[in-house]
């Protein structure tokens, strides 16, 4: 899936893709992203190594953010990655779209969802 791209008036708009890793030690995490604040200068990329996807999360002011290039890049480093899609969860008899809000991992949603 593709990010989606809303503008209102008054509001910045920023693109996020979050992507499932292999990285597990945070060294390699560290240096991978100095390498795409290097390559790309608009992006701000952290990772979540506790999540049970290491998830990477890239996020650009500017304008899209190009996941095949950031996964060409953890590929050099020996490293995969995918993105993952955007979920809808149904709650109460409507759709939240959670996108918007920050990004909750699949093993934590679950925990939550099964309480």
């Amino acid at each position: 899936m593709h990010p989606v791209k809303v503008l209102l008036p008054g509001y910045i708009c920023i693109m996020v893709e979050v992507f499932k890793t292999n990285v597990r030690e945070p060294i390699f995490a560290y240096k991978l992203v100095d390498q795409i604040h290097q390559r790309y200068a608009d992006y701000k990329a952290n990772f979540d190594l506790e999540d049970c996807d290491r998830i990477l999360r890239v996020k650009c002011t500017t304008g899209p953010v190009h996941a095949s290039g950031l996964i060409a890049l953890l590929n050099e480093w020996g490293f995969k990655a995918e993105v993952l899609p955007d979920e809808i969860i149904q709650t109460g008899g409507f759709a939240r779209d959670w996108s918007s809000q920050p990004r909750w991992t699949g093993c934590l949603r679950q925990r939550m969802l099964s309480q």
